[in-house]
């Protein structure tokens, strides 16, 4: 999992990057292990709706900063 931070200081804009492994660890209740397409296609569904705009579908601001 990867959580992306916008951080400003006085010597400019960044980005901070928090990576964890979460491979073992079930972030997405519902899920059947058996059918992996499904599981894909829920994983893919939330990820557009944390970085797309619901409406447009284009990338919003949390994606492009």
């Amino acid at each position: 999992m990867i959580t992306s931070i916008p951080v400003i200081t006085n010597e400019g804009k960044f980005v901070v990057e928090l990576l964890k492994d979460v491979t073992n660890t079930f972030l997405v209740e519902g899920i059947d292990i058996e059918n992996i397409s499904d599981t894909y296609e829920k994983i893919n569904r939330l990820n557009d709706l944390v970085v797309k705009d619901e409406l447009t579908g284009i990338f919003n601001r949390r994606f492009i900063k």
